[in-house]
């Protein structure tokens, strides 16, 4: 049986996330602390956003490859059904693609790696730069995986 190789996404509104019946994300909230995150280090407060949001589904087999979302600046992932070995997801550095040259270091630290992984856990946020280069692994377990994607603009 043939199984297409990328996640299905379905673009939702607001409205639609909030009347999702297996959705326990609050997009209030979560807009809420996307906004609040950034002021605190950008000169973003009391700046309008506007904000899209989709639903993926992972089915067994499915994954997603490396890609970013120009035109806005951050982006989350919220998980909401995941099962062990459903497929990391993996953000690449800027530098992974053209640092042919790399520095000498005396031991790989996290801040020195040109990937790194994240394990989904259910009802968890993940939030990222947008341009921030980033793919889903294989779902490798016999349950849809399933997350609320959003990118947020600011105005």
């Amino acid at each position: 049986k043939a199984v297409s190789p990328t996640a299905t996404t379905v673009p939702i509104s607001t409205a639609a996330c909030s009347r999702l019946s297996s959705c326990t994300a609050n997009p209030a909230a979560l807009a809420l602390l996307i906004t609040s995150s950034a002021s605190s280090t950008l000169d973003v407060s009391g700046s309008a956003f506007t904000m899209e949001a989709w639903v993926n589904i992972a089915k067994p087999l499915q994954y997603q490859e490396y890609h970013f979302h120009a035109g806005s600046h951050f982006s989350v992932a919220y998980y909401i059904n995941v099962a062990q070995n459903c497929g990391n997801i993996v953000f690449r550095s800027h530098e992974a693609n053209t640092d042919m040259f790399n520095l000498p270091v005396k031991k790989l630290t996290q801040p020195s790696y040109k990937t790194f992984y994240y394990t989904p856990v259910a009802n968890a946020l993940v939030i990222f730069r947008s341009n921030l280069q980033h793919m889903v692994e294989k779902n490798n377990s016999n349950q849809p995986r399933v997350s609320i994607s959003a990118n947020f603009k600011f105005n």
